[in-house]
């Protein structure tokens, strides 16, 4: 999360004060967008995530002794998916958050001084700071009486042998000078994304936005290579949206569920 310290100068304590924060300025007609998080017609799972996990929610169970996730354990109408669900709820009434909020007009109102708060992900920090708005880089704060440490959702590259390489010995060679700090620094500098080379990202993080990053995504929730992942957001994401558009919570967020467990095994039986 960027925090506009023009705007807002002291961290919020829960999303709640967040929201409450976000509503004071909008009142004041210093703001359009009370927090700024992108929904869109589909709704936006992804970016949403720490505040489902926030409430004890999450798509599929694990890690298990092996890191692997079982998506035949879906959390999404679990308590805390339920939970999760009452309390955006009110962020909708009360229009801290709005389903109509888009990228573009989050990214403009940055630009422009006007937004509190911008949940986003690393890839935007060089637009923030060419925007020569003063900002604090930091984690999404949790939900307000509730003991859940929220996590964010996270991706990383990588470089890899394809099986079927026909030129196998000289991919490896590549991939073999690759495994070096030097090589993983020039990655940095070409892209400034948070490094998964650990020297690397522990010399990267004397810059702020980087050890913020880190930091909140240490514990977070892989982006996992399995294709149950965009069920989960697809029907997440479309709950997030009418509830936000005055859907009832508790059934929209059982009805994503029984619709992402439904499609799991369907494409289950489809290729067993």
């Amino acid at each position: 999360m960027f925090r506009n310290t023009n705007l807002v100068p002291n961290a919020p304590s829960s999303i709640e004060d967040m929201a409450s924060t976000g509503l004071a300025l909008q009142g004041e007609g210093k703001t359009q967008y009370p927090i700024g998080l992108q929904v869109g017609d589909e709704g936006d799972a992804y970016h949403a995530y720490p505040f489902l996990s926030a409430a004890g929610g999450y798509f599929f169970s694990g890690p298990d002794g092996d890191g692997n996730y079982d998506v035949n354990d879906v959390g999404v109408a679990s308590e805390g998916g339920l939970e999760f669900g009452r309390r955006w709820a009110k962020l909708g009434a009360v229009g801290a958050l709005r389903s109509t909020f888009l990228p573009s007009d989050l990214e403009a109102a940055w630009a422009a001084g006007t937004l509190p708060y911008w949940i986003t992900g690393p890839w935007n920090t060089q637009k923030v700071k060419d925007s020569g708005v003063p900002f604090v880089a930091e984690g999404i704060p949790g939900w307000e009486g509730v003991d859940n440490t929220p996590m964010p959702l996270v991706g990383a590259q990588g470089l890899l042998l394809n099986q079927d390489s026909t030129k196998a010995t000289t991919a490896q060679a590549f991939l073999d000078a690759t495994m070096t700090t030097d090589f993983m620094d020039s990655i940095f500098a070409a892209d400034p994304r948070p490094p998964a080379w650990t020297a690397s990202a522990e010399a990267a993080s004397s810059d702020p936005v980087i050890k913020a990053v880190l930091e909140f995504g240490a514990d977070g929730y892989p982006n996992l290579p399995y294709p149950e992942m965009q069920i989960a957001y697809r029907e997440t994401g479309f709950a997030q949206k009418r509830i936000l558009d005055g859907g009832d919570p508790v059934a929209e967020m059982t009805a994503a569920q029984e619709a992402i467990v439904t499609q799991i095994g369907t494409e289950q039986s489809s290729t067993s």
